[in-house]
């Protein structure tokens, strides 16, 4: 991974359990394995080290290291504030629905249509009827 200009945020917890979602698989197996037990089975430092052979601290660094790892992989691949961005605007197209606004919800429709394959909005775009319609 290349060197970051500027130093990364401390992920939230939250977002360090969506990370190993996303990215877990990336992490060396016994890296991945202390950071599950931590993050998932919620396992302090002591008891990890004990289970694992590892010092306190070397779990401690490891997690550290970690997390680093995953942070860095989001701010590359973006894949968790994608899908979060992708959540919000199908939530925003559900409400507009239930409301019965038919051009804010094609206009959102056409927004998500552009997040998931974007080259599919341009040419949309020259597909569509003189009402924007598709």
């Amino acid at each position: 991974m290349p060197k970051q200009e500027h130093p990364l945020r401390e992920p939230s917890h939250t977002d360090v359990c969506l990370y190993l979602d996303y990215y877990g698989e990336l992490l060396s197996a016994r890296q991945r394995e202390m950071m599950e037990l931590y993050y998932d089975e919620d396992l302090s430092l002591a008891e990890i080290a004990e289970e694992t052979g590892l010092t306190r601290q070397g779990v401690h660094d490891q997690i550290r290291r970690g997390v680093k790892r995953l942070a860095e992989w989001e701010v590359v691949l973006h894949l968790v504030s994608r899908d979060k961005k992708l959540i919000a605007t199908v939530e925003e197209a559900i409400a507009l629905h239930k409301k019965g606004e038919s051009e804010p919800l094609l206009n959102t429709l056409q927004g998500l249509l552009g997040m998931i394959v974007p080259q599919e909005v341009e040419e949309n775009k020259e597909g569509t009827d003189g009402d924007g319609r598709i």
